[in-house]
């Protein structure tokens, strides 16, 4: 049954994907006065949080680069990484995938179902099971939760409640000349902005590493594909400008392959195809 599932659920990769879902500024808002008329901030629950500081997130890795002007791109990477998705087991969130246009090699993901990667790392991955191995990693973030617990840890209550102000300060910048700051959203927004900068925890990482190669096997590629990927980035050299970020927020790719080496001999071979897709990559990851 699994392997069926996964054979038209594959063809349907090659079919013509929605469009990229818009961020509901609507709901948010409508979201974020319940957060407002809230007695105690303690009684904001974490769905709401995540919403609304996935939101913040995405803003955040926005503001470095722009989504890259490439329609069929967008589509094809929301087609795969929806059928990732799909099986990870989270179904509370709206899953979202763009590509940005920026020529450093990284990927990001954000609370709530946003998932980043770059035509810089594009320029590195040369199959869907690759680009699967990057999303899977991406994902596996947002389902273990790890930049909203981080952003938690890290954040006084009083910042929490001050998340209303998220959507309040989009609503008034689009008719005002001036915007009343709140102090408490302003210190979240630069917490957020400095986990970004900083990236997650080296546990964080090589746990969506083991749990991101467990996903894009169980949905039916090479397991081996971010492996690759890594082994690619590693070939560029330390002093590689385009690295900087990467390096930076993640452990080391020497330390990231030996873990993942371990990880995949321990899969069961009988579990997944193993499919690489190469030539349907080529054919719609046009960059």
């Amino acid at each position: 049954m699994r392997t069926r599932r996964a054979f038209v659920l594959f063809a349907a990769l090659a079919g013509v994907a929605p469009a990229v879902p818009a961020i509901d500024l609507g709901g948010i808002l409508s979201t974020a006065q319940r957060i407002a008329d809230t007695a105690k901030p303690s009684e904001v629950d974490d769905a709401t949080q995540e919403k609304l500081i996935g939101e913040q997130a995405a803003r955040e890795i926005l503001s470095k680069a722009p989504l890259a002007p490439l329609p069929g791109l967008q589509r094809y990477v929301n087609r795969l990484g929806r059928y990732l998705a799909a099986g990870s087991g989270r179904t509370d969130v709206e899953w979202r995938f763009a590509v940005i246009d920026d020529a450093s090699a990284n990927a990001w993901a954000a609370p709530d179902g946003y998932v980043f990667v770059t035509t810089g790392m594009l320029a590195d991955v040369q199959s869907e099971a690759e680009l699967a191995g990057v999303l899977a990693h991406e994902i596996e973030h947002v389902v273990q939760r790890h930049h909203l617990k981080a952003i938690q840890s890290a954040t006084r209550r009083g910042q929490l409640a001050a998340l209303a102000g998220i959507a309040q300060d989009t609503a008034a910048a689009e008719g005002a000349s001036t915007i009343t700051v709140n102090p408490e959203l302003e210190k979240l927004r630069g917490t957020i902005g400095q986990l970004y900068d900083r990236g997650l925890s080296r546990g964080d990482e090589l746990d969506a590493d083991h749990r991101g190669v467990e996903l894009a096997g169980q949905r039916g590629y090479d397991p081996y594909g971010l492996m690759l990927v890594l082994q690619k980035l590693g070939a560029h050299g330390k002093d590689d400008a385009s690295l900087a970020s990467f390096t930076r927020t993640h452990p080391s790719i020497e330390e990231r392959l030996k873990k993942l080496e371990s990880a995949v001999e321990h899969l069961d071979p009988a579990f997944f195809p193993g499919r690489t897709q190469e030539e349907r990559y080529r054919k719609y990851a046009q960059i």
